[in-house]
């Protein structure tokens, strides 16, 4: 038997996905991604991308503020600590506008110090969700389809 034959005794497995057969959950969001660190910034617009979300970045929350109020976002994802205003500051800021569209908008947490800002700190302070990083690809793209209302 060669490499090219199927055996129908033996249950074949399906090869791995191919990049471009990757999950499209995402498709139709757009989200506003708040990153100070670049290299993390470009990692999690690549991730979303790959799961078909428009992605915005900002490196600021100055900046994040100031995108949403010009544009739309469906969901944002934050980091917490960043130099001037951090994540909670951003948080309070949306969640204080006028208008609902942006102020209710799903906002997503994600830090690299864990002690620091517990999941329940984070969900007190008006996070939907919270992502210790490193974060996997699925699991970056199930808690943003979910903090958009799609199920996963």
């Amino acid at each position: 038997m060669t490499a090219d034959t199927l055996d129908p005794l033996c249950p074949q497995t399906e090869p791995a996905p191919r990049p471009s057969q990757r999950p499209r959950i995402l498709l139709g969001l757009t989200v506003l991604v708040v990153e100070d660190d670049e290299g993390s910034a470009e990692y999690f617009a690549m991730a979303l991308r790959s799961a078909g979300a428009t992605v915005v970045t900002a490196s600021s929350a100055v900046d994040a503020l100031h995108a949403l109020r010009t544009g739309r976002a469906d969901v944002v994802l934050s980091d917490i600590a960043m130099p001037g205003h951090d994540g909670y500051w951003l948080v309070r800021e949306i969640r204080g506008l006028a208008d609902p569209a942006v102020r209710d908008v799903p906002i997503v947490a994600t830090t690299a110090h864990g002690a620091a800002h517990s999941r329940e700190r984070t969900l007190a302070a008006g996070f939907v969700d919270h992502l210790p990083k490193p974060v996997e690809p699925e699991i970056l793209w199930s808690t943003i389809a979910r903090a958009a209302g799609r199920t996963t």
